[in-house]
């Protein structure tokens, strides 16, 4: 199963990619975007801030480094391992990703709320998120069984909440962060299966 959504999420990544250039394109995405746009507001906007500083790469790297080094968070070598070749690994492939396709940030028709410099596509904050956290709830999840489902709707909120933080902040066109979605996915199943595979050795 993980394969099959892997696969596609590689087709949807490619699809997305090539139509970001497309007549009508722009359009549709900001079509996308006014529904979250039109809820802004001084509160909501410092909580899209808190939940985009959550996914910045700051943050996450820091997290990773208090997993590798933190005795209390009770991971073991390979867990280790694996948790740190995940995020050098997407972290590299994402700063490619955007030098490849080179699409500009959103412009002033989203009245961005945070300045950035780097390319868009595909947003940074939701690839990152949705491999590391996605692989520390895998662990969790693998340690402590009971609760799975909930587990995993938690962490699938807190990623989710982060891209769409990306997007009312117009930090992001919505295709950016579908974009960072489809790309982080396929890496995060890689991590698990190696994961997996090295506990049979």
């Amino acid at each position: 199963m993980g394969l099959l959504v892997s696969l596609v999420a590689v087709l949807a990544f490619s699809d997305i990619g090539g139509d970001w250039m497309q007549d009508g394109w722009a359009d549709l995405e900001l079509w996308l975007a006014q529904p979250i746009l039109r809820w802004r507001s001084a509160p909501l906007t410092l909580l899209a801030r808190g939940l985009t500083s959550l996914g910045s790469f700051a943050a996450l790297t820091l997290l990773v480094m208090v997993c590798q080094v933190q005795p209390h968070a009770r991971l073991g070598g390979r867990d280790k391992a694996v948790l740190l070749a995940l995020s050098m690994g997407q972290g590299a492939l994402n700063s490619l990703l955007k030098l490849w396709f080179g699409r500009p940030r959103p412009g002033l028709d989203y009245s961005p709320l945070v300045e950035e410099r780097y390319y868009s596509f595909p947003s940074g904050h939701t690839m990152s998120s949705l491999c590391i956290y996605g692989f520390l709830c895998y662990l969790w999840v693998r340690r402590r069984p009971s609760r799975a489902p909930s587990k995993v709707a938690l962490a699938a909120a807190l990623v989710m909440s982060i891209g769409i933080s990306r997007v009312y902040l117009s930090a992001h066109y919505p295709g950016d962060v579908l974009g960072g979605f489809a790309a982080g996915w396929p890496c995060l199943f890689l991590a698990m299966v190696v994961h997996a595979g090295l506990k049979r050795k």
